[in-house]
């Protein structure tokens, strides 16, 4: 593990402290990444949840079941015969696996037994790139066109009719909308569940971008691209504006996962992530020590993050605390600070309220919690004693809001 050397305390200037002070007003919004049991074996392809188990397709390695109360990985690969598994699918009661050789397969045990789709459905290609579900329509993208099934994946029926590429790589959908995706090659629109298509939208045909992956959430449809960043379109008809991001020059977007208004991103440069539908981003890597992000998915528990290198982070979400980008103002103070041995935190709440008053250190790491639960409206006092001397930060969340304040306890 890194070891960080803290400097004279005397060397700290309000320039540095105001760095410090956004980092961790960022880290108190988004986490931090734990990374779970799953031994690296190959990369992560796709990773796909319920309410209790992430499923993650590992390539060339079938497909693994994480249980997030067991914290325990699974192979599942009984009956599945092709392990390179390109993308993964989930419905109630039915996980569909999409492969590169062998068309499609679905468990209806939780992954525990695999079936192979038969051969005679009229998927007449085998290579699949993406499943996605639209109410009780199934949809396949492959690299020869676009199929639809009204049976679970019994029977399929091809339906490219004017597709602007044979080759789809994402699918994603609003409303009565459905779009389709590839890379390099332009993005596909229906209107009538996909029996006739249309080019998207002339702003982003013209850009031909290599569109990675897509997803959906409200009325709003995100795209992802590998070489001209993150794109929304709302409403129709669809016009795709291009997000304003501060992605570092030659970021590449793999995956992303949207939530209401929270959007995940993964690309070659970690996460990065946006609370108010990609106006704004930060930068949400704080534990993940793979820089390339190569599926995202999340749950209850949290989001969970897939790499190159074949590891599984979970990034938890606060019980109870979804902290916005906003600042409490004065709601929390600290004295004597600095201090040698204690000092005393004091919280004013201006309304009754739970909240999460944490201690962490400069690499954002929690060290302790002073309080977690419902507070009563005024003042509240805490005892703090922090584990060795050195610079620490306090992190106080509500569910509308978040302060930080610099602590620092002296040798003497």
């Amino acid at each position: 593990m890194m070891k960080y050397n803290l400097p004279r305390i005397s060397n700290y200037c309000p320039v540095l402290f105001v760095i410090f002070l956004s980092v961790f007003q960022t880290a108190s919004i988004f986490g931090q990444w734990q990374r779970t049991n799953l031994p690296p074996i190959t990369s992560i392809q796709s990773l796909v949840a319920n309410d209790t188990i992430v499923y993650a397709s590992v390539y060339g390695n079938g497909v693994f079941a994480y249980n997030i109360h067991q914290n325990q990985w699974v192979q599942d690969t009984v009956g599945l015969s092709d392990l390179f598994v390109n993308t993964l699918a989930i419905t109630p009661g039915v996980i569909y696996a999409g492969t590169l050789l062998d068309g499609i397969y679905q468990s209806a045990d939780a992954g525990n037994s695999w079936q192979a789709l038969p051969s005679a459905t009229g998927l007449t290609n085998q290579s699949i790139n993406v499943i996605y579900p639209y109410g009780n329509l199934l949809y396949a993208g492959t690299n020869g066109g676009v199929f639809v099934s009204t049976n679970q994946g019994q029977n399929w029926t091809k339906i490219d009719s004017s597709l602007v590429t044979v080759s789809v790589q994402s699918m994603a959908s609003i409303d009565t909308l459905i779009f389709a995706g590839s890379d390099g090659n332009g993005l596909s629109l229906t209107t009538n569940w996909g029996y006739t298509w249309a080019a998207s939208d002339s702003n982003l045909y013209s850009k031909q971008p290599n569109i990675s992956c897509m997803a959906s959430s409200g009325d709003t449809v995100y795209l992802g691209t590998t070489d001209k960043g993150v794109w929304s379109t709302s409403g129709y008809p669809p016009v795709w504006s291009q997000l304003p991001t501060n992605l570092p020059p030659a970021t590449s977007v793999f995956c992303m996962y949207a939530n209401g208004s929270n959007l995940y991103i993964g690309t070659n440069n970690g996460v990065f992530s946006s609370t108010n539908a990609g106006r704004s981003w930060f930068s949400n890597s704080i534990g993940l020590t793979d820089s390339t992000v190569t599926a995202i998915t999340g749950n209850g528990a949290g989001v969970f993050a897939g790499t190159d290198s074949g590891y599984v982070y979970q990034l938890s979400v606060v019980s109870g605390i979804k902290p916005i980008n906003k600042a409490l103002l004065n709601a929390i103070s600290i004295a004597p600070n600095p201090f040698y041995n204690q000092s005393m935190v004091k919280v004013h709440l201006s309304e009754n309220q739970p909240i999460k008053l944490t201690l962490v250190n400069l690499v954002g790491q929690e060290i302790q919690t002073l309080a977690s639960g419902d507070y009563n409206s005024g003042d509240t006092q805490f005892n703090l004693k922090c584990p060795t001397a050195g610079v620490y930060f306090l992190r106080l969340q509500t569910p509308t809001a978040t302060q930080a304040i610099k602590v620092i306890q002296t040798n003497e």
